[in-house]
């Protein structure tokens, strides 16, 4: 076919525009690819690869070898015939009584007495005699061993009104968070560390104490926390209101920020990395000098030095913003960044502040470490004794205290301590009462 000029041209600008249409999709079709390729890695890296997020250039090269093993056709498994189960001998359930006490255990006696100017009958002024000693024993733990405190408290009267009990009269107890309860104040402390600073589930500590020949079983050792919980629930309260405070202002995370262009390295490798070696200047050339400053000092030394480093980051945000779509990993994490611009930066406005919240994340960990071991809570009142405990005991964490020494001195003063004067029983407030060498608390605090 002969074609006149005027259809020549025609034809040449359909064809033209047929072959920028083509590469249109061939472009949309490599991004397409490009994000697929991006969450595949992502996946694989997820599965696989190493949680620290330190760029190794040379582990780059391994991606498309795993990719490639991926898409190789498998040899088929055989599939090997299921064995019949066989029927699980029921266990039989365990009434969880009165713990036993070993008598191999050492033995601490301590003697609860009444004041002396109580010892004389208050009608005939006759001084009264101890008609017997009400012995009462409580498995109790001091670091690194179980012994057993022998209260004995003597019971007074006068002879001729033994039988009437309105003539008795004897020392009361110690302060106990749970009543007639075999377990001193020591051993709770020890079973909540245990559990919520050390994450022991309690069927690992039960095991413990067996080595010991004393058996306590993970029911009796969970009874004691839930009632422990009860008798502290009034602190829950109380830590409320000691962490609401008015004008909380919000502080970004680059911790957080890094961690999206590290992602995004796979799909834009030059750009990301340049990134990721932005942000690393304010951890390597700017933080370490003003680590041992003064607040105001430090302030200063990052308006100085990292205030230059953050016009220089997102100066290349905006430029590579108009460079990527929507769509793309990179871009994704730039327009996050840029959204929290203003949070990000304010770590420059305080010495106190720091450029990511990785204290309020390590705090958060143990909490990921112990649902590890624990599994789960039971009902929502385990739960929020977990909270309690952990709470209690991540602010010993904070405060550098020794978290059962805390929990032995605050429990055995929480049941009789004001109830105006709470505060002084979390960490931050604090101070132990002293104590005589068996841990008996020598006088309240007026």
């Amino acid at each position: 076919m002969i074609l006149t000029l005027p259809q020549a041209l025609e034809s040449l600008a359909q064809k033209d525009a047929q072959i920028e249409e083509l590469l249109r999709k061939l472009e949309s079709t490599q991004r397409q690819l490009t994000t697929l390729q991006h969450q595949m890695e992502q996946m694989i890296r997820r599965l696989y690869g190493q949680k620290s997020e330190k760029i190794d250039p040379n582990q780059m090269m391994f991606d498309s070898i795993v990719l490639s093993s991926l898409k190789a056709p498998q040899p088929p498994v055989a599939e090997l015939p299921a064995k019949p189960e066989a029927a699980k001998p029921r266990k039989p359930s365990q009434h969880h009584g009165r713990v036993p006490i070993p008598e191999h255990l050492e033995r601490v006696e301590i003697l609860p007495d009444i004041p002396e100017e109580q010892k004389v009958c208050p009608e005939t002024g006759e001084p009264l005699k101890v008609i017997t000693v009400e012995v009462s024993e409580k498995l109790e733990y001091r670091p690194g061993k179980l012994i057993v405190n022998v209260y004995k408290r003597p019971q007074y009267a006068l002879p001729e009104k033994a039988d009437s009990l309105g003539g008795v009269i004897a020392a009361p107890m110690p302060d106990h968070p749970v009543a007639k309860c075999k377990a001193d104040v020591g051993l709770i402390a020890h079973l909540i560390v245990s559990k919520f600073a050390d994450h022991l589930p309690l069927y690992r500590q039960d095991g413990i104490f067996e080595r010991d020949g004393v058996t306590i079983t993970r029911g009796t050792q969970s009874s004691w926390l839930m009632q422990t919980y009860e008798s502290l629930r009034v602190l829950e309260e109380v830590c409320r209101r000691a962490i609401q405070k008015e004008g909380i202002i919000e502080v970004g995370c680059w911790a957080h920020a890094r961690r999206k262009f590290d992602e995004a390295v796979s799909s834009r490798p030059a750009e990301a990395t340049d990134i990721l070696a932005r942000i690393a200047r304010l951890y390597h050339e700017v933080e370490p000098p003003c680590a041992g400053m003064e607040p105001e000092q430090r302030r200063r030394f990052r308006q100085e030095h990292a205030a230059p480093i953050l016009k220089g980051i997102f100066e290349k945000f905006e430029e590579l913003r108009l460079q990527t779509i929507p769509s793309e990993p990179l871009r994704k994490a730039i327009d996050y960044t840029l959204n929290l611009r203003q949070a990000l930066c304010r770590y420059l406005e305080d010495g106190r502040l720091r450029p990511d919240n990785n204290l309020a994340e390590n705090a958060m960990r143990p909490m990921a470490l112990g649902r590890k071991n624990w599994l789960f809570v039971d009902s929502e009142r385990g739960g929020r004794a977990a909270a309690l405990f952990m709470g209690l005991v991540e602010s010993c964490k904070a405060r550098q205290i020794n978290p059962w020494e805390y929990f032995d001195d605050m429990l055995r003063r929480s049941m009789s301590h004001p109830v105006t004067r709470l505060r002084e029983l979390l960490p931050d407030r604090w101070e132990p009462l002293p104590k005589d060498e068996r841990g008996m608390i020598l006088a309240a605090r007026a």
